[in-house]
């Protein structure tokens, strides 16, 4: 018996091209949809800077993800980013940063007066002279949009003690 080869030809295409092909359609659907939904006015406040855009975002987080803004763990929004996006409401981005401070401090020393049966009313004689003392204040400094708002001290240590 011979071999005889027969060659099928048929219309439909291979399963991963109709889903490539399928994705790409969709893709270019949402793009456009994107494209065509409606752009209201926003505000956007950052620090002292102020954007005036265009934007189809939902929430607060979606604008700012649209427009490349990155926010740093302590930065505060306004609305907060889960919120719907209000066109008449500016979103308002306080940066804030915080920083510890180092600081030299003099401790004057005490003047001590001990009275003396030698001496004469009025009269005082100096016995030891004072040497101030030194510390070591260190503080947590809180800045929002490049201005100072919070020194709190955190630690406080005695380089050099006073002498009396």
């Amino acid at each position: 018996m011979k071999n005889k080869s027969r060659t099928l030809t048929t219309n439909r295409i291979p399963a991963g091209v109709w889903l490539w092909r399928t994705g790409l359609i969709l893709v270019l659907v949402l793009a456009w949809l994107v494209a065509c939904a409606p752009q209201r006015p926003v505000v956007i406040q950052i620090g002292q800077e102020e954007r005036r855009v265009r934007s189809s975002a939902r929430t607060v987080g979606e604008l700012l993800a649209e427009q490349g803004v990155e926010l740093g763990k302590l930065d505060r929004v306004e609305p907060d980013v889960w919120q719907e996006l209000d066109p008449d409401t500016p979103v308002v981005i306080t940066r804030v940063e915080e920083t510890t401070v180092s600081e030299r401090v003099e401790v004057p020393f005490q003047k001590r007066t001990v009275r003396n049966r030698a001496l004469a009313d009025g009269e005082s004689r100096l016995i030891q002279p004072g040497q101030n003392g030194e510390e070591e204040v260190i503080y947590r400094v809180t800045f929002e949009n490049g201005q100072e708002v919070r020194r709190k001290e955190i630690q406080r240590r005695v380089l050099r003690q006073a002498i009396d």
